[in-house]
């Protein structure tokens, strides 16, 4: 079988390029940049571009009978008006696993001192996220936490010398804490990204401070979330944020400070465990974004 020919638009960075999972679409597609003066075979060439860029070459391509592919990974996915669009829900875990697999982070065992309360990383600065501080200020003391340029986490990597720093793990920041705090990005919605990930893979107790339903679609995917040491019928209130938090601040509040029970370590190893599971993850991108694509390319 001949393989499909993706060509980038000017505008775009394949997401499906990154070393770490490049060779899961290469037995497919062959990856170009656009060139003008090239003449594509409409039967094997599909653009692929972002949403918001390069549309009057798209629509220039596709009133020539070009296909084109919006990929919409990365953002809360819209669907294009015009174009087939490249979305899924599952995408953070799929690319976490498989970049924290490069950078050998699968071989983290916790090594627990319980020195801190919990663990709560934010970077960019947010007006939700500045409510959020101000509600947790009694136990900020009592956190490893960050937030934008001028609350950094201890033991963190040089922002100015690695270029994905946001991805950097340090043992301490889980060893030394309970249960991590997720900042996730928005408060509406239905959008996870890695800051819900990360405790997954880190083998950590969460809270998620995002949009009602995150717990919920967690479960759904297969892990599991920690009912039995917080009140987290926080996740079904729909109807306001404020209310939401407050719920959490009350979980927080009730936290008993012990060492973790055999029902928390062994939601801690499933979550691992699913996490961790390589050969699902390369499965579910092979039938979840190619065979779609492969589709869509041969229609």
């Amino acid at each position: 079988m001949s393989k499909i020919k993706l060509v980038r638009l000017p505008h775009y960075i394949c997401a499906f390029e990154q070393s770490f999972i490049i060779d899961i679409f290469t037995p497919f597609f062959d990856f170009e940049t656009y060139d003008p003066t090239t003449t594509y075979d409409k039967r094997s060439t599909v653009f692929l571009k972002q949403y918001g860029h390069d549309e009057e070459i798209a629509q220039r391509l596709s009133d020539d009978g070009y296909k084109i592919a919006v990929e919409e990974i990365w953002e809360y996915p819209r669907q294009h008006p015009l174009y087939y669009t490249i979305t899924n829900p599952k995408w953070f875990w799929y690319n976490e696993c498989l970049w924290y697999y490069e950078k050998g982070y699968q071989h983290y065992r916790p090594n627990k001192t319980y020195g801190h309360l919990a663990f709560m990383p934010m970077n960019l600065v947010k007006k939700f996220r500045n409510r959020v501080i101000e509600r947790l200020e009694p136990w900020l003391d009592r956190m490893i936490w960050s937030y934008g340029h001028d609350k950094r986490l201890p033991g963190d990597c040089d922002h100015n010398e690695i270029k994905y720093w946001e991805r950097y793990m340090n043992p301490r920041w889980y060893d030394d804490t309970f249960f991590s705090i997720v900042v996730e990005s928005m408060t509406d919605g239905s959008f996870i990204t890695e800051k819900t990930m990360k405790p997954l893979a880190y083998q950590h107790p969460f809270l998620v401070i995002g949009p009602s339903g995150t717990l919920s679609t967690l479960r759904s995917w297969g892990f599991q979330t920690f009912e039995n040491i917080f009140d987290e019928s926080y996740d079904a209130i729909d109807y306001s944020f404020d209310e939401r938090l407050s719920k959490i601040i009350r979980c927080i509040e009730d936290f008993h400070a012990v060492p973790y029970d055999q029902e928390t370590l062994d939601k801690i190893e499933h979550n691992k465990n699913v996490f961790w599971n390589k050969d699902f993850v390369v499965a579910k991108i092979r039938n979840e974004i190619i065979v779609p694509l492969i589709a869509h390319a041969n229609r």
